[in-house]
């Protein structure tokens, strides 16, 4: 559903699989410059003229900012979503927790294909994990309290440990953010 600053509805639009079941939805970002709509989710069933997968399988869609859906990719590869962050250029970066202590992150083009997948990146176990882009799309922010820059090839540049506590912002222009409070590094 999009609406303008007004109120008024401007589209509606909506994810239907074989079964009638719901989607879940984890994530919804806007590219910047087009007003395209990412979400990423899981679902059960089929969607129509996709392969049948297993229960809970995750998937990225892309709709046009005139509420039609251009496409919708399903892979294991984009399961497990933390987050999700559109660039300047309408690629998508969706952040997942590949196990207990690692994350992963995916970086899909506007077409809707995979353009990396990097794997490996260290976890904060419980802690609520962000990314960010930076506005050139060269630099890939991942963490909360460990916080790992990725390069424009999804390979690590360096990984830093944080004494900080509570909710933690990633801003690739302006550095780390934290709400709360930070212990100095001893």
């Amino acid at each position: 559903l999009k609406i303008d600053a007004a109120g008024r509805e401007q589209w509606r639009s909506e994810i239907q699989t074989n079964l009638g079941r719901p989607v879940s939805f984890f994530h919804i970002a806007l590219a910047p410059r087009t007003g395209d709509v990412y979400v990423s989710g899981t679902y059960d069933g089929q969607f129509p003229g996709k392969p049948a997968e297993a229960t809970g399988t995750p998937f990225l869609a892309k709709f046009g900012s005139d509420g039609k859906r251009a496409w919708l990719e399903q892979s294991d590869k984009l399961g497990s979503r933390q987050g999700m962050v559109v660039d300047s250029s309408g690629n998508a970066y969706l952040l997942g927790r590949a196990s207990v202590s690692t994350l992963d992150v995916t970086k899909v083009n506007p077409a809707g294909k995979v353009v990396w997948h990097s794997t490996g990146i260290p976890n904060d176990r419980g802690a609520n994990q962000n990314i960010a882009v930076s506005p050139d799309g060269k630099g890939v922010y991942v963490g909360s309290t460990t916080v790992t820059k990725l390069n424009a090839k999804g390979g690590v540049v360096w990984t830093q440990k944080y004494d900080l506590t509570h909710e933690t912002k990633i801003d690739p222009v302006e550095g780390v953010i934290s709400k709360g409070s930070a212990s100095p590094k001893t």
